[in-house]
């Protein structure tokens, strides 16, 4: 339970991610309730900071289809952002510049 409880954050990222990998659209955000809402609408109304996270959020989904990840690998990689928070900080370095390199 603890380590769910520090990285729910991150799981629930994933979980956005996912859906948007295989059921958006391209240009559009795919929300939980089933609705569509265009990226263009989104990005008209939001901030800077969230216009930001979601050039982010979907730059990474880009990158994400053009690997063509299945449920499986999304899978996988939940079970390695659940099991590798319980790391020190001074290994976290290392792991976000593998994942930079994996995503670049």
């Amino acid at each position: 339970m603890k380590l769910l409880q520090n990285c729910w954050s991150e799981l629930l990222i994933l979980d956005h991610v996912f859906r948007q990998v295989v059921h958006a659209k391209e240009g559009s955000i795919l929300l939980v309730t089933g609705q569509q809402v265009d990226f263009g609408v989104i990005a008209s109304q939001a901030g800077a900071t969230l216009n930001n996270l979601l050039s982010h959020a979907q730059e990474l989904v880009g990158k994400l289809r053009s690997l063509q990840l299945d449920q499986r690998e999304f899978v996988c990689l939940k079970f390695l952002v659940l099991f590798s928070l319980g790391e020190s900080h001074i290994f976290g370095w290392k792991k976000q510049k593998v994942f930079s390199k994996f995503y670049a």
